[in-house]
């Protein structure tokens, strides 16, 4: 995409949130020493839609988080329901882990998203998540059974058998630059055995759910596991 000036660039986004773009996006860092970072004006949208040519995605994987100090507890860079969102994804979160560089680079020129339904004795709740240019975002909503099994059913007689969604619980956005900076505050001897799991060349030592159940230990509440735990990990380890 062209430089253009100014005027036209505000015409073309009538966005009243308008930003002036830094030489490195303090969001993503996709501006890292790019010729298109000049002082032209971008709204959010186009920020985070615009694809950067190869040498600035090449310049991101170069270039390194800032010096951290590693949480007490392995999940301390997150909140719980942030947590709750990254042990949707333990495989990928996983390589992130492995390598922060091209893990995060994945999610962000990539297509994954999804969801589905969650059933704890709170009740029923539908998860939707994707990963975006900038971050990995979820929604939780409240899940309404509107139809039950009627007698003559295979199922359970009043056993819910259609939904629909409900208002919005909760969400949670994890941009990639905390990501990255968890990923690097994990202890060394963590992220060496992700390294070793996801590893294929020059030897293939990969081990999918080993990665998970490491992951998923590196993401863990603090205090006992719940039933909502238990429940994503059943999930994820027969995936």
């Amino acid at each position: 995409m062209a430089d253009l000036p100014v005027k036209a660039m505000d015409e073309l986004c009538p966005d009243p949130d308008v930003i002036e773009v830094p030489a490195r996006c303090t969001e993503c860092s996709l501006y890292v020493d790019a010729p298109h970072a000049s002082s032209r004006k971008l709204c959010s949208t186009c920020r985070s839609d615009e694809m950067p040519p190869p040498d600035v995605a090449d310049a991101v994987f170069r270039a390194g988080p800032p010096p951290v100090t590693a949480p007490t507890h392995p999940g301390g860079e997150f909140t719980a329901t942030e947590r709750a969102l990254l042990r949707r994804i333990p495989q990928y979160i996983g390589a992130c882990i492995s390598s922060p560089e091209h893990g995060i680079a994945s999610l962000r020129y990539g297509h994954l998203g999804g969801g589905g339904g969650e059933f704890t004795t709170a009740g029923a709740v539908l998860l939707h998540y994707q990963c975006t240019r900038t971050a990995i975002e979820g929604q939780w909503h409240d899940w309404i059974p509107i139809a039950w099994a009627a007698p003559d059913d295979i199922r359970p007689t009043g056993t819910p058998i259609m939904f629909r969604e409900g208002e919005l619980l909760r969400e949670a956005r994890i941009s990639y630059t905390r990501l990255h900076r968890w990923c690097e505050s994990l202890p060394a001897d963590v992220r060496a055995q992700a390294t070793t799991w996801w590893r294929t060349y020059p030897e293939n030592t990969r081990n999918l759910g080993a990665l998970v159940q490491l992951t998923l230990q590196q993401l863990a509440d603090p205090g006992p596991v719940n039933e909502l735990t238990l429940f994503n990990l059943q999930e994820h380890t027969h995936a």
